[in-house]
């Protein structure tokens, strides 16, 4: 019996080849607005490192919730909703991180030590 809150596999699937899909492009504009931005200064670099963690921990949750879909798939069970937004936080993530790192690189974020 289906459990509830549950998606289809071929559902399921297809939601997250478009979040992997949508992942790698952002990873790809992210690298570009590094590439063209630059790093000039120590604390950039720093900000610039920090957003490109963001960055992959997103893709990472990207792709973990693929290999868990892709387990269930084999494995012939239901797919939660839960993976549905591991998925979309892992996009968010990558969204936030290209966000930050154009005003970051253009110098129009104030940093402060206390």
């Amino acid at each position: 019996m289906r459990p509830p809150l549950s998606l289809s596999l071929p559902v399921a699937a297809h939601v997250s080849r478009v979040f992997c899909s949508l992942a790698l492009v952002l990873l790809v504009v992210h690298v570009v607005f590094i590439l063209l931005f630059g790093f000039k200064s120590p604390v950039k670099v720093f900000a610039t490192v920090a957003y490109t963690c963001l960055m992959i921990a997103g893709i990472l949750n990207v792709f973990g919730a693929t290999t868990y879909l892709s387990l269930t798939a084999y494995l012939g069970g239901w797919v939660g909703w839960g993976v549905v937004l591991t998925l979309l936080s892992g996009v968010m993530q990558n969204i936030a991180a290209i966000i930050m790192i154009v005003p970051i690189q253009q110098g129009r974020v104030e940093y402060t030590t206390t």
